[in-house]
């Protein structure tokens, strides 16, 4: 099954300044944030370090002071892995929210289908791999299902719209409930992992396709509401 590749990952606190990085890491910063490390090309003694804010819109800075005051106010836990060079370059990136997603009518057209991304963005949740593999997998699976005839295509990219929408568009309303710059988002997520009602916990399942995690939820509204 495509759900197969879904795995449950914990989350692992990384020690201020820590250098040497013998696994991948993500640690919670906050309620609109988050920060990790990655082994770099010399292995754990050359880590890369990343974080992630929550915003509700587009944001610059006039300088590298007003974003330091920023970090303080959001999130202050980032200033404990960023030096000035980092705050400074912060200060110079254009910011995004990212709390977006569409949906697509169907995923199909002609010759041409969408998966991955192209046939649904969403915010992070730690699915986006997953899911584009799965959609890949989903579409493979309708292919062969259809047939090598020269006018199979059509159907099976038909049927794939009709398995894989349905697990893309859940996908999308399942991280519209985890938003960075949501605090409520934020405690709410804590709540129900303590009381194992949690969706993003459910949505690693390698047993539970996405679709009947949102249908588990909607019959707790108004828990899940937006």
């Amino acid at each position: 099954m495509a759900t197969q590749l879904r795995k449950r990952h914990g989350t692992i606190c990384i020690p201020p300044r820590t250098r040497k990085v013998p696994r991948n890491h993500s640690h919670p910063l906050g309620g609109t944030g988050g920060a990790g490390a990655i082994r770099g090309e010399g292995g754990q003694d050359s880590a890369k370090w990343f974080c992630a804010i929550g915003t509700k819109e587009r944001i610059g800075f006039s300088g590298a002071e007003e974003a330091r005051k920023f970090l303080q106010d959001r999130c202050p836990r980032v200033l404990e892995f960023t030096g000035e060079e980092q705050v400074a370059a912060f200060a110079d990136r254009t910011c995004y929210h990212i709390g977006r997603s569409l949906s697509c009518s169907q995923l199909h057209g002609g010759k041409a289908v969408l998966i991955g991304d192209a046939a649904a963005p969403y915010p992070p949740i730690g699915q986006g791999v997953n899911g584009a593999m799965e959609s890949a997998m989903v579409l493979d699976e309708c292919i062969r299902d259809a047939g090598s005839s020269p006018g199979s295509f059509p159907g099976a990219a038909a049927e794939y719209t009709a398995r894989w929408k349905p697990e893309a568009d859940a996908v999308s309303w399942i991280s519209e409930r985890s938003l960075f710059e949501n605090r409520f988002h934020t405690v709410r997520a804590l709540a129900t992992s303590v009381l194992r009602l949690s969706i993003f916990e459910q949505a690693k399942s390698a047993d539970v396709p996405y679709s009947q995690v949102r249908r588990r939820a909607e019959k707790l509204w108004p828990l899940w509401a937006r």
